[in-house]
């Protein structure tokens, strides 16, 4: 039998025009950032206040619970501040054996590699550029934020992969009109609205794309909309009608107001340094105007990009649109007014590391969009290459930057896993509150430190804070509850770094004496239970 076998140029030709060439180098590149975050990983994950909540939901979740936390008492309260996407997955994991920290681990590595992978690919695929797919996929790798959340047991890297999902099936229904696919996206952005609350911006984006991007008659978009409306807006409406069924409240959170020149300031600051690092050393001015002028830039040419393939469109009605840098356009904007509207009536309290981890899905998009827009430009005329030259040997010094602070990072991270660091250290700490007896009730200023450290659940102090046991109101009647709680043998442990020297706790320590004294943290009990 004679076998013909193709000749190699031949062969090189058809890998060359084959949509799955870009795919080696990502998954290359998607592999060594999981097999890092693995490494960075294996002894340690960070954990905060709001993974606290998320675990403990997702324990109860598992056994048959529902998603609420466990008091000190016994019973049960409802979680209603914190969505339940992410406790969803944690307890789905939870299905195979896997404890909710142990969960969040595998899941948050696994994620770190799946969503280097799908920026490069939704850049990929349009384009057919593996350099500029590359560069995404290697600015989410080198990024210090994007590695440190998928470090911790924290939802953004959950949510960011949902989003990037939701993209890829939704512009395969711009490419089809198929509605199947379009109920698919609205459950995945619903999901995602369910991982983190502001999902509802991606929500508002892809239904404006139905109404601008789809080619659809007016009659039928309006259909599609609707289609994707329903189906994005149930589990949230869901979620919300359960809320205010179990607690007359839909998200736990009252009005509070904060300035808005200085959310701005925050803002601009973090953003701009996206592209001018404070390395740079560039003034705050000069770092705003060069902000502002690549912005304009990329949009000017992705303007231009539009209105070539409109007079492409009118020789020939087969030239397939590119929607998803425009749904990536509004998705920032309508993210953007979004974020400032949640963090300026919503929150309590914020900081600059806050807002910084609040934008990382911004980054991811904004990657994403300049890196779709660019390859629009032709290597064949002049400015194509310079321009695309000039972005390429940018992104490798911006690349440079990022790895000038990850890589030290990643040898020596420190003190970088917050409770976890703690519970290592403060072995002390840690042996005072399991010997504890446990009829004894614990009270506390730091509920979701404390709930770690000792591994059952204590009682909060009536400090106004949304995830507290105990609200404002009625605080001098909580008050009251927990005096009498206290002369009935409950501990109360003040921690200093998260407001010691309150009014209220100065009133609790009144008639009370230091029992146990730790570094920064201080158990209190009534003189008779002093031994």
């Amino acid at each position: 039998m004679n076998v013909t076998w193709p000749r190699l140029p031949s062969a090189l030709t058809r890998l060359a025009h084959s949509r799955f060439l870009g795919v080696i180098p990502l998954v290359v590149i998607a592999l060594l950032g999981l097999a890092v975050m693995a490494q960075f990983t294996q002894y340690e994950v960070g954990v905060a206040g709001d993974a606290v909540h998320y675990m403990e939901g997702a324990r109860n979740l598992l056994a048959g619970k529902g998603y609420v936390l466990l008091r000190w008492d016994g019973s049960f309260k409802p979680i209603t501040t914190f969505p339940p996407g992410f406790s969803l997955a944690l307890a789905g994991l939870g299905l195979f054996g896997l404890q909710p920290l142990t969960a969040a681990h595998y899941l948050n590595v696994f994620l770190f590699g799946a969503n280097i992978f799908l920026v490069g690919w939704i850049i990929y695929r349009p384009s057919r550029s593996i350099l500029f797919s590359l560069l995404g996929s290697l600015f989410i790798l080198t990024n210090l934020n994007v590695f440190k959340i998928h470090s911790w047991v924290m939802s953004e890297g959950l949510y960011i992969f949902v989003t990037l999902l939701a993209l890829i099936v939704l512009d395969q229904y711009f490419k089809t009109g198929n509605r199947f696919v379009l109920v698919v996206t609205g459950l995945l952005i619903g999901y995602a609205t369910l991982v983190r609350y502001l999902g509802l911006a991606i929500m508002m984006a892809a239904y404006l794309g139905v109404l601008v991007f789809s080619r659809k008659p007016w009659k039928r978009r309006g259909l599609d909309m609707a289609l994707i409306g329903v189906a994005s807006l149930l589990p949230v409406v869901l979620w919300f009608l359960r809320n205010a069924l179990v607690t007359h409240n839909l998200a736990n959170r009252g009005l509070v107001t904060h300035s808005i020149s200085q959310l701005l300031t925050v803002y601009l600051n973090i953003t701009s340094s996206w592209l001018f690092p404070n390395d740079l050393h560039l003034s705050w001015r000069q770092r705003l105007v060069f902000f502002g002028l690549f912005i304009l830039v990329t949009f000017g040419i992705y303007l231009y990009s539009e209105y070539r393939y409109s007079n492409r469109q009118s020789m020939d009605r087969k030239a397939t649109p590119d929607p998803l840098p425009g749904l990536l356009a509004l998705n920032i904007l309508i993210y953007t007014v979004a974020l400032f509207i949640n963090i300026r009536f919503l929150y309590i309290a914020y900081d600059e590391s806050d807002i910084q981890r609040y934008l990382i899905p911004m980054y991811v998009a904004g990657i994403l969009w300049v890196f779709m827009i660019y390859p629009k430009l032709r290597w064949s005329s002049a400015g194509g290459v310079i321009v695309k030259g000039g972005v390429f040997l940018a992104s490798l010094g911006l690349m440079a930057v990022n790895l000038s602070t990850t890589l030290p990072f990643i040898r020596h991270p420190g003190y970088a896993f917050g409770y976890t660091d703690v519970k290592a250290v403060r072995k002390d700490l840690v042996w005072g509150l399991k010997s504890i007896d446990a009829k004894r009730p614990i009270i506390t200023n730091d509920y979701e430190l404390i709930y770690f450290l000792s591994g059952r659940p204590p009682y909060a102090m009536p400090m106004g804070s949304t995830s507290s046991q105990m609200t404002a109101d009625n605080t001098d009647e909580n008050i009251k509850i927990v005096q009498k709680m206290l002369l009935n043998g409950a501990v109360l442990v003040i921690v200093e770094k998260s407001g010691g020297n309150s009014p209220v706790v100065n009133a609790l320590i009144t008639d009370l004496v230091a029992w146990r004294v730790y570094n920064d943290v201080t158990f209190f009990v009534a003189p008779s239970y002093v031994k």
